[in-house]
């Protein structure tokens, strides 16, 4: 390290010796690594290293197969054209940005970022149905046509197979006119088994796409787009997202919707019993987890249905809500359970009361449903269950007051007077 500090003194590219302590170890390391500024290329200079691999290369075959390589690249290209509508055009059209100059501010065109590669890259998997992956590195617009040949101009490589493409528009589209570009690239369609990498999805589709993700499940989103873009026995193409990511965008999405910042469900609970949903959210546990919600709508419903004859069913599954870490040590939660009240009316069944336990005790689900009873509602005429002791003692103390002991021998006492 002392070496290389007297070097970059030498070569005046860090200027002073505090700018070389205050530059960052990791920054240093990758800027030699990849051998930016030719730091690495005049390190081994000074040191009088030689690269026997590098020397080879510089000596023997290696630039005649190089430059074959490039040659053979360049036969294989081929030029595509590729037509966005103008609509499409309009989403990623191009935007001035200030950029910082020394003293001075200099502005540029270009098209609207987390966007313009996402267009452009569906267009061509769509239209071209090539199987590259491939990601942008930059692109230039040139509103001024007298100062540069092409309208907009970019490059980009596949994450794959390193295949290398470059488009480029002639002229801006007119109002209401698409926007012609030329594609050029090497045609790999009928290579679709050493592409397996899938695009990042982020920006405005990341958003698009979670919009969707609302009121469905990543897996039927991926049926509908493979049934919509592809044939039988097509491979999966970049933009076929899997579960997992589709899956993290529609959390996020919904966090955003929900206004949630924190990352700890139970702190977010809180923040939502106190903000958005005060009056529905009564109850949070926090070891045992314990939430109890229901809305003032819910309890207008059961009060109506009550004018009635109510049947009521409580029911409750453990496979939604995932299990919580604790402590330092990630000491997982016990099964989670969402309990629900459910009425069966004539257009359809609707829950009226819920929670979400991690103790199923008799104690638990009976505090549960006497909250609810407290918060002004009657009881209803008959409940069906399963045969789970823990429900059924709940049931019976919070409606009834008996315990389920009791209940089952005053039936019985009902039923043998009724025979006699």
């Amino acid at each position: 390290m002392g070496y290389f500090e007297d070097f970059l003194m030498e070569y005046g590219t860090l200027y002073t010796r505090n700018s070389i302590i205050k530059y960052p170890k990791k920054t240093l390391y990758i800027s030699v690594l990849q051998n930016r500024h030719q730091y690495q290329s005049k390190l081994k200079k000074n040191l009088g290293y030689i690269d026997k691999d590098c020397a080879y290369t510089k000596n023997g075959s290696s630039e005649t197969s190089s430059s074959n390589d490039e040659e053979i690249r360049e036969k294989d290209e081929k030029t595509f054209e590729l037509t966005i509508p103008y609509l499409k055009y309009m989403e990623m059209e191009p935007e001035i940005v200030l950029y910082k100059d020394g003293a001075g501010v200099r502005t540029y065109e270009i098209l609207k970022p987390n966007t313009w590669s996402d267009i452009i890259n569906d267009y061509i998997i769509q239209e071209l149905k090539l199987p590259c992956n491939y990601l942008y590195k930059r692109c230039k617009v040139r509103s001024d046509m007298s100062n540069s040949q092409y309208f907009l101009y970019f490059v980009a490589a596949c994450k794959d197979c390193n295949n290398s493409l470059k488009g480029w528009s002639n002229q801006k589209p007119t109002r209401g006119q698409p926007l012609e570009l030329k594609i050029c690239t090497n045609d790999t369609r009928g290579m679709e088994s050493i592409h397996f990498s899938k695009r990042p999805l982020r920006g405005t589709k990341r958003d698009k796409v979670a919009n969707e993700l609302v009121t469905d499940i990543p897996s039927n989103w991926r049926r509908k787009k493979a049934t919509t873009d592809m044939e039988f026995g097509n491979f999966s193409p970049p933009n076929l997202y899997r579960n997992e990511v589709l899956r993290k965008a529609k959390q996020e999405h919904k966090d955003q919707l929900l206004g949630i910042t924190v990352k700890c469900p139970v702190l977010s609970l809180v923040e939502l019993k106190h903000s958005q949903f005060s009056g529905s959210i009564h109850s949070i546990g926090i070891d045992p987890i314990l939430v109890h919600y229901w809305s003032n709508h819910q309890i207008t419903i059961f009060k109506d249905m009550l004018k009635k004859y109510c049947r009521v069913s409580i029911d409750a599954t453990g496979g939604l809500v995932k299990k919580t870490k604790r402590t330092s040590f990630d000491l997982l939660s016990a099964h989670i359970f969402l309990y629900e009240v459910v009425i069966n009316a004539s257009y359809g069944q609707i829950p009226v009361c819920q929670m979400i336990s991690e103790k199923q005790d008799t104690l638990t689900i009976c505090n549960w449903l006497t909250r609810w009873l407290n918060a002004g509602v009657g009881v209803p005429h008959e409940v069906v269950c399963d045969y789970s002791a823990a429900l059924l003692g709940a049931v019976t103390r919070a409606f009834c007051n008996l315990s389920l002991q009791c209940y089952v021998k005053k039936c019985f006492t009902s039923l043998i007077e009724h025979e006699k």
